[in-house]
């Protein structure tokens, strides 16, 4: 593992312990069966956001074909972090796919993107001093609408597969 740390102050990190009869697994987020768990390579994103203000709690998370590839919980106050807060993502993926992101506020999403990148496996974007620059559009979702996770209101239910909002919440149609 790598770590950076700019603070003034010392600091000092443990590798956690765990005993071989513990369960530790039971407490990881990630489900075996979703996009980032399959995944074979990854790319890290270091990003800030711009046209939308996170707050504390945000998640930036990314997509790739209506599955979550990656999330990111913005930098906590005190750290050192540019005003429109600063995301550290590991992405994950096994090929050249188009890449787009959601910010999450208490499970809703309530700000997107178009796709903004391609995955591109060991790939590093942005960095702590230079991040790169997501660009969000805050989108005022009316309930009992549905919406492309773009933003673009439709007629009716859609019935192609992919992922959407409805009642400012995410939709997985399969």
């Amino acid at each position: 593992y790598l770590m950076l740390r700019k603070g003034a102050t010392s600091a000092s990190f443990a590798y956690p312990y765990y005993a071989l009869e513990s369960n530790f697994r039971e407490d990881w987020s990630v489900s075996t069966n979703s996009a980032a768990a399959r995944a074979r390579s990854t790319m890290s994103v270091s990003a800030t956001v711009e046209g939308f203000e996170p707050e504390a709690g945000d998640r930036l998370v990314a997509y790739a074909n209506g599955e979550a590839v990656g999330e990111a919980m913005m930098t906590s106050e005190g750290e050192l972090q540019p005003a429109g807060g600063l995301f550290f993502l590991s992405i994950a993926g096994d090929s050249k796919q188009t890449i787009w992101f959601a910010i999450e506020r208490d499970g809703e999403i309530v700000a997107s993107t178009g796709e903004v990148m391609t995955f591109k496996t060991n790939d590093i974007i942005g960095s702590p001093d230079e991040p790169t620059a997501i660009n969000f559009v805050r989108t005022a979702y009316e309930n009992g609408k549905w919406y492309t996770i773009s933003g673009i209101q439709l007629p009716k239910k859609p019935v192609q597969k992919g992922l959407y909002i409805y009642n400012n919440q995410k939709v997985l149609i399969k």
